[in-house]
C-alpha cells in the first residue's frame, strides 16, 4: 500500500510555501511505505500535452477539464512539448461560466504560474485568466503580457470602487518572440509579485483582500476574454497550475529550476496558418472600376484575378497586406465582371476565394432596375 503524505511546515500554516520538502518515514508494517509529498497540491494543474488531450478535451492533473475550441497542435521541446495556440480560435475552455467551477478558484492568496512563450505580441494578450474588462466594470484576474511585458491583472474587494477596479502589474523582462519563459504571479492578499524565470520582477500593494470575481465570466487558458471580446494567445503554452497559496521566492525559483533548460532554448517563433478573417467584399463601385477588400490574420499578397468569363484571366494586385484593398481599374460600364481573391504569406500559405460576381455602374440614363449587383 502507498500513502500519500502532505507535507506540512509553518510556512504552509500561513498560506504560503516552499516546494521540495522532503520527508522520509519508515514504519514497522513492511507492506506499508510512505511517499513524501513535494508541498501542497495545486487546485488546478494542466499539462498542455498530447497524452492529455484525446478529441480536443484537455485532461487535467488536478482541477477542472477543459475543452480546446480547436484541434490543438504540438511543438517539440527538450523536456517534451507544449501546445501552440495559433489561429482564430485555438484557445481552452475551462468553464464558459466561472463559477460552475468555482471550488477550483482562488478565494484571497493565490498563485499561478505557467511555461509560455509569445509569438505575437498583443496589447491585451491572456496566458490564463478568468476576467471581466468591460468599460467601468474590472473585475477577475489574469495572468498575460503586453506588447513587450508580462503582466498579472487583478481586482480585489479591497479597492473596489463600485464596480471593480483592476491593477495590472508589469514583468522588467522584455520577452523575445518565440522564447520559453517561466511565469509566476503571486498575491497574499496585500501584496503582488510578479517573477520571470524564478527571479521577482514586480512587487506592488496596490491590491487588498479577497478577489473580486465578476457575476459571471469564461475561465480560460491561452486567451484574454470575458463577455465582449477574444484575443487570442498565439505561441505555446506547456504547463500550467493555480494554487490558492502565496508561495515564496524560494519555491518559485525551485519550480524554475526543475525545467530551466527550456529557457536557455533558442526563440523559434511559429507561423500562424493562413485564415481569412474578413471574406472578400467591394466598396466604391463606379462606371469603369471596382474596390475589393478582404481581411487576413497574417501579412500576405493581395491579388485579384477577374474577368467577364469565370476564368478571371487577367489580375490586379496591391500591396501586402492583413487588410487587403485591390481596386481594378478599366472596367466596361454596366457590365458583369467574375472575381477571385488571392493571398499567399512568405511561408508559402495560400487562400484563394470562391469565385464570385458583381456588375459595374450603370450609363446615367439606364432603367433603375440595372444598379449595381453583386453576389458577395
Amino acid at each position: 500500500m502507498v500513502l500519500k503524505v502532505r507535507a506540512t511546515s509553518q510556512l504552509l500554516a500561513t498560506k504560503s510555501f516552499v516546494i521540495g520538502v522532503v520527508i522520509a518515514v519508515s514504519m514497522s508494517v513492511p507492506s506499508l511505505a510512505v511517499v513524501a509529498h513535494e508541498g501542497p497540491d495545486p487546485l488546478s494543474h494542466w499539462y498542455l500535452q498530447d497524452e492529455y488531450v484525446k478529441d480536443n478535451v484537455l485532461s487535467a492533473r488536478l482541477g477542472p477539464d477543459g475543452k480546446f475550441q480547436a484541434k490543438p497542435r504540438f511543438v517539440m521541446d527538450t523536456a517534451g512539448e507544449a501546445v501552440l495556440f495559433s489561429g482564430r480560435t485555438p484557445h481552452c475552455v475551462i468553464a464558459t461560466d466561472h463559477n460552475k467551477v468555482q471550488e477550483y478558484l482562488p478565494i484571497r492568496a493565490m498563485t499561478v504560474a505557467a511555461w509560455v512563450s509569445v509569438d505575437t505580441v498583443k496589447q491585451w494578450g491572456g496566458i490564463i485568466g478568468v476576467v471581466q474588462d468591460n468599460g467601468g466594470v474590472e473585475k477577475g484576474w489574469v495572468l498575460g503580457y503586453d506588447n513587450q511585458h508580462f503582466t498579472f491583472g487583478l481586482s480585489t474587494k479591497g479597492v473596489d470602487d463600485g464596480d471593480g477596479f483592476m491593477t495590472y502589474f508589469r514583468s522588467t523582462t522584455k520577452f523575445e518572440l518565440g522564447k520559453l519563459y517561466h511565469v509566476v504571479a503571486v498575491y497574499d492578499g496585500k501584496t503582488t509579485e510578479i517573477y520571470v524565470n524564478g527571479k521577482k520582477e514586480s512587487s506592488g500593494t496596490q491590491q487588498s483582500g479577497d478577489i473580486f470575481y465578476p457575476t459571471k465570466t469564461p475561465y480560460v487558458i491561452g486567451a484574454y476574454t470575458d463577455s465582449d471580446e477574444l484575443n487570442v494567445h498565439h505561441g505555446r503554452i506547456r504547463e500550467v497550475k493555480v494554487y490558492d497559496l502565496a508561495a515564496k521566492a524560494e519555491w518559485v525559483a525551485e519550480a524554475f529550476a526543475h525545467h530551466k533548460q527550456l529557457a536557455t532554448e533558442p526563440a523559434i517563433v511559429q507561423s500562424q496558418p493562413l485564415e481569412v478573417l474578413v471574406d472578400p467584399y467591394l466598396q466604391w463601385a463606379t462606371k469603369t472600376s471596382m474596390t475589393v477588400m478582404w481581411e487576413t490574420n497574417e501579412t500576405s499578397t493581395s491579388v485579384v484575378h477577374y474577368g467577364e468569363t469565370s476564368a478571371c484571366k487577367q489580375s490586379v494586385s496591391a500591396v501586402d497586406a492583413k487588410i487587403h484593398e485591390v481596386k481594378i481599374p478599366n472596367l466596361r460600364t454596366q457590365t458583369q465582371y467574375f472575381y477571385r481573391v488571392e493571398s499567399v504569406t512568405v511561408a508559402e500559405e495560400k487562400y484563394e476565394s470562391n469565385v464570385s460576381t458583381f456588375q459595374t455602374a450603370v450609363h446615367d440614363d439606364s432603367p433603375f432596375a440595372f444598379a449595381v449587383i453583386s453576389d458577395t
